[in-house]
């Protein structure tokens, strides 16, 4: 994996519902994004578009519809992004209509990760090298790092708190952040150890008195 002090993307979008390879993908694209979010579904991968990454890579078949659904929405549309399609069996019709939505590389499956990093290091050669000054944060992104800085929680509990804003379920926790189920819970209890609460929802509601809504958005 690349090691560097600077990065090419602020925020990568990994849409994947296998829980190894989306884990995998994570891993190595955090050599090439200053922030990497995972999602296992069109409903996380719509959520976390308010967060405005900047590079989505993402499986054409879901477990709940198709990467079309992210790519035709306003929200999309609105971004400068670069995406990526993944896909084992994407048609003709399929890799035309990614084209005109705006794909810029495809990656086929089965792959390793050596070709996942070859996509990445072209991709960045595409775009220079950001520095450290980080991008504008929206609204929910501030008032959640201020709330993490508050209760000094780590990068895991943090990716948990936000996956949980977002609408992610408890049950599907583990899988939306390529954790183990075992790794999920002990975050879960670290996270509720810091917020000094007993249940997730006491800490939830926690972030709503400080401004940020259940949805994942700052409230007006």
């Amino acid at each position: 994996m690349v090691s560097t002090s600077k990065t090419w993307f602020q925020r990568a979008l990994i849409v994947e519902d296998s829980a190894p390879i989306r884990k995998s993908m994570v891993r190595v694209a955090s050599g090439w994004a200053r922030e990497v979010i995972p999602a296992a579904s069109v409903r996380e991968a719509m959520a976390e578009l308010a967060h405005a990454p900047d590079l989505l890579i993402a499986d054409v078949e879901l477990v709940d519809g198709r990467i079309f659904d992210v790519l035709e929405s306003a929200t999309w549309k609105r971004s400068r992004a670069v995406a990526v399609a993944v896909s084992g069996r994407a048609s003709r019709e399929d890799a035309f209509r990614l084209g005109q939505l705006g794909v810029v590389a495809f990656l086929w499956k089965p792959f390793g990760l050596r070709d996942f990093e070859t996509l990445l290091a072209g991709l960045a050669a595409r775009k220079p090298a950001q520095t450290p000054s980080p991008a504008p944060a929206t609204p929910f992104e501030s008032q959640l790092k201020i709330f993490a800085r508050a209760h000094a929680l780590t990068g895991p509990q943090t990716a948990l708190l936000r996956a949980l804003l977002c609408g992610a379920s408890r049950r599907k926790l583990a899988a939306t952040l390529g954790v183990s189920e075992n790794t999920c819970k002990t975050t879960v209890r670290r996270l509720l150890a810091r917020c000094q609460a007993s249940r997730v929802a006491d800490v939830v509601n926690k972030l709503m008195a400080q401004g940020v809504s259940a949805n994942g958005r700052a409230q007006e």
